[in-house]
């Protein structure tokens, strides 16, 4: 009992640690492109629904992994998150923050 308060207030360090971990199956067993897109897909997954980091940089994972795995190049990659309707939202927001100040 007295190991779960002394681990409880690390919990989203070990869930940030293990999750790649435990996952990396995954890419080892099929050496596909489609799988290591899904390593990557679950393991945001895990890190959105565990918020154990920022959902900000949960989202921004696949800016930097899939290079890294070599599914997407990284312009194609920044080209889909700078879509019409991103920019569109995007320009919401800074509208209505400066409506608010």
């Amino acid at each position: 009992m007295m190991a779960r308060y002394t681990i409880l207030p690390y919990w989203k360090s070990l869930v940030l640690v293990l999750t790649p971990i435990v996952f990396c199956f995954i890419p080892i067993n099929w050496d596909t492109s489609a799988s290591r897109c899904g390593y990557v897909i679950v393991i945001m997954a895990i890190y959105w629904m565990t918020e154990a980091l920022p959902l900000a940089v949960t989202a921004l994972i696949p800016v930097f992994a899939f290079p890294l795995l070599g599914i997407l190049d990284t312009g194609s990659v920044c080209v889909i998150y700078m879509k019409e309707t991103n920019m569109m939202f995007l320009g919401g927001l800074t509208v209505a923050i400066a409506v608010e100040h």
